[in-house]
């Protein structure tokens, strides 16, 4: 009897463990994103000029780039490894993980999409 207990509870485990949720496979299968991130602070004009630009993208291009906005004072170690020294600055990073372009400073927004377009980051 407790052989069958014990069997029981091991297929219980094993079938928990390799059946996932359709929300837990979405990462895996979907198709990685180009991603647009600038690095700032919230005091810098410039960078809350750069706000209502980078989440218009962010909606316009939605399924095609991931803008992503990062604070340097609250992401030390990312702001080290992309060796920011000037914000704003956006940084480029295609969807393998590299990055291809940089900016520094204000980017208006028609100049920002050209660029986009020219790393076909979006259509």
């Amino acid at each position: 009897m407790k052989e069958k207990v014990f069997i029981a509870l091991v297929l219980v485990f094993f079938i928990g463990f390799l059946s996932i949720t359709p929300s837990q496979a979405e990462p895996a299968v979907k198709p990685r994103l180009p991603v647009l991130m600038e690095f700032g602070r919230g005091i810098c004009i410039p960078c809350r000029q750069m706000k209502p630009i980078l989440e218009s993208l962010a909606r316009e291009y939605e399924g095609q780039l991931r803008v992503q906005v990062v604070e340097i004072d609250g992401t030390p170690g990312l702001t080290r490894r992309y060796r920011i020294m000037v914000i704003p600055t956006q940084v480029f990073v295609d969807a393998n993980g590299q990055e291809v372009y940089r900016h520094l400073g204000f980017y208006p927004k028609d100049d920002l999409v050209a660029k986009l377009k020219e790393l076909r980051f979006i259509k």
